[in-house]
């Protein structure tokens, strides 16, 4: 009977352990199946991050690309003008030389006659 108490007791203290490892294994599985879940929400959030930050470079690349061609249109309109006024200063010099020759060339005829009516 001795031993027959023992094998019982035994038993007892084998489903109490087979019990024991049970319930370590559904809470296991339990945060298995949670970690899951948080996985997948961590892919979710990656992506949507993702998502945003593809975004928003792509709204700061158009406003770039807007500013460049802005200021790009600014350039050429200021160099346009800068060339025009290029283009008057070249005619106003080409005059200013032309005139210049002129009032020599009408100044000194009368000088060198002047000249020579005081010499002779």
């Amino acid at each position: 009977m001795n031993a027959l108490r023992e094998s019982r007791q035994l038993v007892q203290e084998l489903e109490a352990e087979i019990d024991t490892r049970a319930a370590a294994v559904k809470r296991l599985q339990a945060e298995e199946e949670q970690n899951r879940q948080l996985a997948a929400l961590r892919k979710e959030e990656a992506r949507a991050v993702r998502n945003l930050v593809d975004s928003v470079i792509t709204s700061a690349h158009i406003d770039l690309q807007r500013q460049m061609a802005e200021e790009r249109d600014e350039v050429a309109k200021t160099l346009g003008g800068l060339q025009a006024e290029i283009v008057a200063l070249q005619k106003k010099g080409r005059r200013d030389q032309v005139l210049f020759f002129v009032f020599g060339a009408i100044l000194s005829i009368p000088i060198g006659l002047t000249i020579n009516w005081v010499t002779a």
